[in-house]
């Protein structure tokens, strides 16, 4: 008997695991495929959700939460148009304001012990007050941060305006556009932020534009350093000559005068002339050393509009270069 071949439809089934095999791949992979899709959705449904929840706790705040709200209003500083600034050299720390001439009760640098500063800081205090005094439409704004590591917690600026009050007339009205600037760590800086400083002052009372800006500012420093402020600093910032005074007092005694001048020569005006914005080198590193606390100032936030001004460094080859932006007192 002859056996008859088999039909082509014989070797079927073999080929029906392999298919099977083939397609119980692919039901896994799509099921893993699926699973990370699942996971993908439910994290960023997680994260929508954080999201929201985020923005709904940072939704903006009442009108009389904002910071500018909730600061002093004034309508002597509603008034102010002028800023006079006192310039810090060193903290007053005494309680009893008929020994203001005595140096202990001063935290002073080493080279301005033994000397007769603290009647000259005095004089500073003292004529910023006069000049308030006479000029209603102006802010008195004693400038200087916290310099010293053997009193942290105190500005030069607090100590000045504490004196200041303790001094002189309680009833005047000066008092009331009195105030602080509490950042600046060198000359460039007490007039840059005290300008700040006054815009501060001014948008907590409502003002907008250039109203919030000072019209017109008088620096009361050392006569050595006029020089520093009038060709260097308001240059630096591109104040107007003809809305600047400076008012300069120097120390009594001659030799120690002489001393400051040469001084200011070495280590004030001479590097910035070299330096005209101060962040290099020898200025830099004064900055530094005059931080122990490591304290930033806010001024970026109450003055976006000075941020290219306060970023501003040129390189070392070109730090004589002078900033072109635009300025709310072009």
């Amino acid at each position: 008997m002859f056996l008859l071949p088999q039909p082509a439809l014989a070797s079927e089934p073999r080929t029906l695991p392999r298919l099977s095999r083939f397609q119980r791949r692919v039901k896994v992979s799509n099921l893993t495929f699926g699973l990370l899709i699942l996971a993908l959705v439910l994290s960023l449904a997680a994260n929508y959700h954080q999201s929201t929840r985020f923005h709904r706790l940072q939704a903006p705040l009442p009108s009389t939460l904002r910071a500018a709200s909730v600061a002093l209003r004034s309508d002597a500083v509603k008034s102010a148009t002028n800023l006079i600034v006192v310039a810090g050299h060193g903290i007053w720390r005494g309680c009893n304001t008929s020994e203001w001439t005595d140096e202990r009760n001063w935290v002073l640098q080493q080279h301005q012990k033994g000397t007769d500063n603290p009647r000259a800081f005095y004089s500073h205090i003292k004529k910023g007050v006069a000049l308030a005094s006479r000029d209603p439409a102006s802010i008195l704004l004693f400038s200087g941060g916290y310099t010293r590591p053997e009193l942290p917690t105190q500005s030069e600026a607090e100590s000045y305006l504490a004196l200041a009050l303790q001094s002189f007339d309680y009833e005047a009205s000066w008092r009331a556009r009195a105030f602080t600037e509490d950042y600046a760590l060198d000359s460039f800086q007490n007039l840059f932020f005290s300008i700040m400083r006054f815009h501060e002052l001014a948008i907590a009372v409502g003002k907008t534009g250039r109203a919030s800006w000072p019209m017109r500012i008088t620096v009361v420093g050392f006569e050595m350093k006029r020089r520093r402020f009038v060709e260097l600093h308001r240059h630096a910032l591109r104040w107007p000559n003809d809305s600047f005074d400076y008012i300069g007092l120097d120390l009594l005694d001659p030799t120690e005068r002489d001393k400051g001048w040469q001084g200011e020569e070495t280590y004030g005006f001479g590097p910035y002339t070299r330096d005209l914005y101060g962040c290099h080198g020898l200025l830099a590193e004064k900055r530094m050393s005059r931080n122990p606390a490591a304290r930033f100032f806010p001024y970026k936030t109450t003055s976006p509009e000075l941020a290219a001004l306060i970023d501003w460094c040129p390189s070392e080859t070109a730090s004589q270069q002078l900033f072109t932006g635009p300025l709310p007192w072009d």
